[in-house]
């Protein structure tokens, strides 16, 4: 993967699954990450009209970019949400961290458009996570304002939990955009996972 500006990703090549591929039980995380969530379970694994694998991380790795970088240290860059460490302590160099600002933002480039079942987003745990309540966790192709325009997965209301899970009902879209509403605020990111599965119009 090569990106030439944060606002214009170029994919040299990506991973696929096929359209037709057997729809697993549950979740199913072929890669270490932070929690595996088996969202498919209250659905009773009622097929879908998406095919793929559902279960996979699709965040991790992936290219990601926010609005700005706190006193622009490395170890606050937008990459460190999607590195699988989930470690909530800042100062241990895996969570981002913008300047304190206007409508802060981060976005994940998942390389193509897949339907996104569940989002999780750990909040720093050092200090400050209050800092996230009234975050907007968005779904779509957009990039443009942090991806403002972008259907609304949810919003991140309890911030006293590590973690939290927004459930997006299938939202399609290249992009998963996380945008605080707010003037003067910092954005703190220790880690997100994308869950969802290829999109149908792919197929």
């Amino acid at each position: 993967v090569h990106t030439s500006g944060c606002l214009e990703p170029r994919i040299q090549h990506a991973q696929a699954f096929g359209c037709h591929s057997p729809l697993l039980p549950g979740a199913l995380d072929l890669e270490p990450s932070c929690r595996i969530k088996a969202f498919l379970k209250n659905e009773k694994n009622t097929p879908h009209p998406f095919s793929g694998i559902p279960g996979f991380n699709l965040a991790r790795g992936r290219p990601a970019c926010q609005s700005s970088v706190y006193l622009h240290e490395i170890i606050g860059s937008a990459n460190k949400a999607v590195d699988g460490d989930c470690d909530g302590n800042y100062t241990q160099g895996s969570c981002t961290h913008t300047n304190g600002e206007a409508n802060p933002w981060w976005y994940v480039d998942l390389g193509t458009s897949y339907a996104i079942a569940a989002v999780i987003v750990y909040n720093r745990a050092d200090c400050c996570s209050e800092r996230l309540r009234g975050a907007e966790v968005r779904v779509g192709n957009s990039v443009i304002d942090g991806g403002k325009s972008n259907a609304l997965c949810g919003t991140i209301e309890n911030t006293t939990d590590s973690a939290s899970t927004l459930h997006c009902n299938w939202l399609r879209g290249r992009y998963v955009t996380i945008r605080i509403p707010r003037q003067s605020v910092y954005l703190m990111l220790c880690e997100v996972e994308v869950y969802g599965l290829v999109s149908e119009n792919q197929c």
